[in-house]
């Protein structure tokens, strides 16, 4: 997604890489990507949810707050976390009551969303997607600022006999730069 695409206050929802996504950019101007629903119902983060407290977004259903920084629920401006108490059916697979309930509390503690980690370089928004969770707080590059780190230095017009997976997206992340000109064309004929 284009950085100009998502203006201050704003918040989508978007479908990437099969995960559910809530992007929103807060009043601090930072773009914040979290699990798109909500823990406490499961309310679509990104359809009806607002910006609140420069950082967190608003659960359209409840008012449930998340902070976009860490994923927790928050209670006020200070970002004070939640405490919420977590039930478990007691015996799922009978539906037997136990003591006349269903539900059984099985602990205390903060109602989080999984938080990914999102850096805005050369007018694009990027979320960081690794299979490994312990990935997403320490990306393992940098992405390159295209208006700053390039210089022409020539040309070099390789044939590559294979499937270029990802063109379109090559083009759109490099955004008119003459460097990926030679990779759209599938036949070396055509190369002018």
């Amino acid at each position: 997604m284009n950085s100009d695409e998502l203006k201050v206050n704003e918040v989508k929802y978007v479908d990437y890489c099969g995960r559910d996504i809530v992007l929103f950019r807060g009043t601090n101007k930072k773009v914040y990507a979290l699990s798109a629903y909500c823990s406490h119902m499961g309310a679509n983060l990104g359809i009806g949810g607002q910006v609140k407290y420069d950082q967190c977004i608003q659960c359209p259903f409840h008012g449930w707050i998340f902070d976009g920084e860490t994923g927790s629920s928050v209670l006020t401006e200070k970002l004070n976390k939640k405490t919420v108490a977590h039930f478990e059916y007691s015996d799922l697979d009978r539906m037997v009551a136990e003591d006349g309930c269903y539900l059984k509390k099985s602990s205390d503690g903060e109602s989080k969303l999984k938080k990914y980690v999102v850096k805005e370089s050369n007018n694009s928004i990027l979320i960081w997607f690794d299979s490994r969770d312990d990935y997403f707080d320490q990306t393992q590059y940098e992405p390159i600022d295209l208006h700053h780190s390039l210089d022409f230095r020539g040309e070099s017009i390789n044939y590559v006999n294979c499937h270029i997976q990802g063109r379109h997206c090559l083009l759109k992340y490099l955004n008119n730069n003459k460097a990926y000109f030679y990779l759209l064309k599938r036949n070396p004929r055509e190369w002018s």
